[in-house]
């Protein structure tokens, strides 16, 4: 057991730090940051899922992957060198940076219910 008192200025900092570990942003945060771009490629991206009639498993993963959004980008930037060789890269960063923002699922889940029928 370690002897001594923290000083209020470093449990302040802790504090300080601890409040932000687990910040999850507001709605309103995630649709600033989303381009034209980002919404033509989940619009088209919701078009190929429905087209393969994969609506309900899509909606079951994006919804189970919204909580490990962060690990799961983490894990895609990992295995992009591998990813490349048998996907087209570009197509590949176009899917990795649609999805590190955790708006972009919601607005993915959204254009697939709106369109499926």
């Amino acid at each position: 057991m370690i002897k001594g008192k923290i000083s209020k200025k470093t449990f302040h900092n802790f504090t300080k730090e601890l409040k932000h570990a687990f910040y999850v942003a507001k709605q309103s945060d995630y649709d600033k940051n989303v381009s034209d771009n980002e919404n033509e490629f989940l619009a088209e991206l919701a078009d190929g899922i429905l087209n393969r009639k994969m609506a309900t498993p899509a909606i079951l993963f994006l919804e189970t992957y919204r909580p490990l959004n962060f690990i799961g980008n983490q894990l895609m930037t990992f295995f992009r060198p591998f990813a490349s060789t048998v996907y087209p890269k570009h197509k590949y960063d176009k899917i990795l940076t649609a999805l590190e923002n955790r708006g972009n699922i919601d607005k993915l889940i959204k254009l697939i219910e709106k369109n499926r029928i």
